[in-house]
């Protein structure tokens, strides 16, 4: 025997009519009396279900009638709606702040990342190792570019090359090196 029970045990409806028939319900009757709220629907629906009306007729008489009525506003005017009401908007206001404060953190974070990436400078590979042929004297074929690249990052990975500083600057206006003569 498997780790489930035999097919004869479970049971499942295959369709969600229950749930959907409440839904149906609930949406006839706050299009009668749009004001209504959910325990007051409740409470209509047990009354219906369960026949109370026809209890109240036949075993209660009109001292017991006031007092139920008398009972039922008490609990209306209790502010139970308002305080639900009041609860859920505090709780809505504090997931609003949760989020914005996710969102603030999120931009943050991006921000970070983004000026991380600014900051990062772009090093070209003749700076680092004079061996690696310029890309005019690379190699047409895709293998042999592939193979050049790779013993370069070798070379680099291992620290065999490190970053060559320049010497000599060449002046923008006259295109020739301070070493020279003019």
């Amino acid at each position: 025997m498997g780790p489930y029970p035999p097919a004869e045990t479970q049971v499942s409806t295959t369709t969600n009519n229950a749930n959907e028939g409440a839904l149906g319900t609930l949406r006839i009757m706050l299009r009668c009396a749009p004001c209504m709220s959910l325990s007051q629907f409740n409470a209509r629906l047990q009354y219906k279900k369960n026949q109370t009306g026809a209890y109240i007729k036949t075993f209660l008489g009109c001292h017991q009638h006031k007092y139920l009525h008398g009972k039922a506003q008490e609990l209306d005017s209790n502010g139970a709606k308002r305080k639900q009401r009041k609860a859920q908007v505090e709780y809505h206001q504090k997931l609003m702040k949760k989020n914005c404060e996710i969102d603030q953190q999120r931009k943050e974070w991006k921000d970070a990342a983004t000026a991380k990436l600014h900051a990062v400078v772009p090093c070209l590979h003749r700076e680092f190792d004079p061996h690696v042929p310029q890309n005019k004297d690379m190699p047409k074929q895709k293998e042999d570019k592939l193979k050049v690249l790779r013993e370069a990052i070798v070379c680099y990975t291992s620290g065999e090359v490190t970053r060559q500083e320049t010497t000599q600057e060449v002046p923008l206006e006259t295109g020739k090196s301070e070493d020279e003569e003019p």
